[in-house]
């Protein structure tokens, strides 16, 4: 029994150190071929220590069978094993890096704020600063504190922007003549792909109340 037993832990190492080198379809042939031989050979020796010559015809039959199944199923093991192996090992895919590295404010009288009843457009440059492009990308300007007195053009998509790439992107602000002297809070997000949030940030601008004649 503990030849047996042997014979069978010798048999497990040369069908892993065998199949190592070939292809699936190649490694599938000769597990089943070597495992069919050794079945055959081992039951053989434990059908003739048990019926004799008969015996050891139906174990060599039962064990070519036996042997050729697990031959075939350490094989499927171990190509299970190693698509798992070369799944895990497969980089994820880099996600585009947008950043906006200037916001501009253009007023009408260049004092560097927003009058009451004055008209100005605010620009953002956005740099992909990522080795991938970024694809569908939209920006929202969203209007917090101090802002509520601002009227704030419809946003359009930006589309595409590749690798290093830079682009401007300008939203016109309407003061309303009840705009109070302050600051307002501004949110801008940049959004790409399937609406994920590449990009946010919160700042602010000067805010006056009484328009200054030019």
């Amino acid at each position: 029994m503990n030849k047996l037993f042997t014979f069978f832990l010798f048999f497990s190492l040369l069908l892993f150190s065998a199949c190592a080198t070939m292809d699936q379809t190649s490694r599938t042939i000769f597990a089943a071929n070597t495992g069919n031989a050794i079945g055959s050979v081992a039951g053989l020796f434990i059908g003739e220590s048990m019926g004799g010559r008969h015996g050891a015809f139906v174990g060599s039959s039962i064990g070519s069978i036996v042997g050729t199944a697990a031959g075939v199923m350490v094989v499927a093991e171990d190509n299970t094993s190693r698509n798992r192996n070369r799944i895990q090992e497969m980089p994820l895919q880099e996600r585009a890096n947008l950043v906006v590295t200037e916001i501009i404010l253009e007023d009408e009288n260049n004092n560097e704020g927003i009058d009451a009843g004055e008209l100005c457009k605010i620009t953002f440059v956005i740099v992909n600063e990522s080795a991938v492009p970024a694809i569908d990308v939209r920006a929202v300007l969203n209007k917090k504190n101090g802002a509520g007195e601002l009227v704030l053009s419809d946003p359009v998509p930006i589309g595409r922007i590749d690798s290093d790439e830079s682009v401007r992107y300008s939203v016109a602000v309407t003061a309303l003549p009840t705009l109070k002297t302050g600051l307002a809070d501004f949110e801008i997000i940049l959004k790409e792909g399937n609406g994920n949030i590449a990009y946010d940030e919160v700042f602010s601008v000067r805010t006056i109340h009484a328009k200054v004649e030019k």
